[in-house]
């Protein structure tokens, strides 16, 4: 129960300390990422270890600014990764049809899955971290940056370091169900959580918002990236 406890706790950090990561445990992140579950053993992601303050400091600039990119004493940007996938067809000398919708989500999926390993191996080792959702947005940027090429694309990013202060834990709604989803539950629970949320960002940030305008807040700033405007144009022609 104690690692369950840790995970209850979990929380965003934006504020690191300067201690470095022990080497011990950068090689116990990349041991846990490398051993995280895969489509059908396919592996169809990569995760890129960014210590170069010099880099980070440019995907900082691509990223809103957002302060944690650069000051945190790591970075991993974890990509959807179909070309090790490419690889076996051509060494089976076999006609690749993977290149398609359907392959890019696995590999997202993949990616995904290998960031939430990697989270809570860094709470088991005592580190704390926070999702960098915005490199995806700028996938041209970040692709030469980090020599991201062939048929692989930037999915999220994770800072990961010793908090500088203490952590504040978000409240977060409750989205579990039993057997049936309840769209009515859903409603009804959001509704009363947003009370909650509203004071927890009084509280904590002094801000007059709630779950509903923050959330509506933060897609409007969400530009579609290259990479999902091509997904929405194959679901147009779909239809």
């Amino acid at each position: 129960m104690e690692m369950i406890n840790k995970l209850l706790q979990r929380a965003s950090v934006r504020k690191y300390s300067a201690k470095p990561i022990e080497r011990e445990k950068l090689e116990a992140l990349k041991k846990v990422i490398n051993a995280s579950p895969t489509s059908m053993n396919i592996q169809s992601f990569s995760a890129i270890f960014v210590t170069d303050p010099k880099v980070r400091a440019q995907l900082r600039l691509i990223n809103w600014g957002q302060e944690h990119v650069e000051s945190a004493p790591l970075l991993v940007v974890f990509i959807g990764d179909n070309n090790r996938l490419q690889m076996a067809h051509e060494v089976q000398n076999e006609k690749d049809n993977s290149n398609n919708l359907s392959q890019y989500l696995i590999a997202l999926i993949d990616a995904t899955i290998a960031s939430s390993q990697a989270m809570s191996a860094a709470v088991a080792l005592g580190l704390s971290t926070c999702y960098i959702g915005g490199l995806r947005q700028q996938q041209v940027e970040v692709n030469r940056l980090l020599g991201i090429s062939g048929r692989a694309s930037v999915v999220l990013g994770m800072t990961f370091g010793y908090a500088a202060t203490p952590e504040i834990v978000t409240p977060k709604v409750n989205k579990c169900y039993d057997n049936q989803y309840d769209l009515n539950k859903m409603k009804q629970e959001l509704t009363a959580y947003n009370e909650i949320a509203k004071n927890y960002y009084k509280s904590n940030f002094s801000a007059d918002t709630n779950y509903f305008k923050a959330s509506v807040k933060a897609i409007k700033k969400m530009a579609p990236s290259d990479v999902i405007l091509e997904i929405e144009k194959i679901l147009r022609i779909s239809k």
